[in-house]
């Protein structure tokens, strides 16, 4: 505003540049793992997140233009103020533009989790135990099952596919041949399958060892 850059705002400027840096490469780690993950289903998400990496990368250039400007000194970076300041207003710019694709991305992703999650819970069963043995057999087949999907850290269609089938088969099983005791498991079988849907995998980790330790013992 001034005109000139005191050694204390060209400091300033330097941390808050180095720890922008850090962010977009963890906001780029984190879309490399969504699409690492989730790639399958959401082709159209991934279009904007690759789009959204181009500017990303983009504004990390333009901060290590800045940067290196800012390391020759507060001096010469007075000098050079009319370079810095271009280069902050590219910065800004695809700041602006990244802003809006975010939201657009972040409108799709929550219209994409709910529609995911309805599909999975809509789920009918297609097989039903016939007596306690069986309901209880039902449900250390679900937790197998979704331990074999988190096995590889990726989710593929026939893998949820496979989860919300066994799941619903649990549940159908539980509910009708369980009793009181097993109807908490139930409820938390659909509780993990939307924990699977939806990416709550750290969460999902610690609730499946706590639902496999909950299941009786079979005869």
């Amino acid at each position: 505003a001034d005109g000139t850059l005191t050694v204390e705002e060209t400091l300033t400027i330097q941390v808050t540049l180095t720890n922008a840096q850090e962010a977009i490469a963890l906001a780029e780690e984190l879309i490399s793992l969504y699409e690492q993950v989730y790639g399958p289903y959401a082709e159209e998400t991934l279009t904007v997140l690759l789009a959204m990496v181009e500017d990303l990368e983009a504004i990390y250039a333009e901060l290590d233009a800045i940067l290196a400007l800012l390391e020759q000194g507060s001096e010469a970076a007075t000098a050079a103020l009319q370079e810095l300041e271009a280069a902050l207003q590219a910065a800004d710019e695809n700041i602006a533009a990244l802003q809006a694709q975010a939201q657009t991305w972040l409108t799709d992703f929550e219209a994409e989790m709910e529609s995911r999650l309805e599909t999975v819970l809509a789920v009918q069963a297609n097989q039903v135990a016939a007596n306690r043995q069986e309901a209880i057999q039902s449900a250390v087949q679900y937790a197998e099952t979704l331990r074999a999907a988190l096995a590889d850290y990726t989710v593929s269609q026939e893998e949820l596919a496979a989860v919300a089938q066994a799941g619903a088969n649990a549940v159908a099983s539980l509910q009708a041949q369980g009793g009181p005791q097993l109807q908490s498991l139930a409820d938390t079988i659909n509780g993990l399958t939307a924990q699977l849907a939806t990416g709550q995998w750290p969460q999902l980790q610690l609730d499946l060892g706590a639902f496999e330790a909950a299941i009786p013992s079979r005869p």
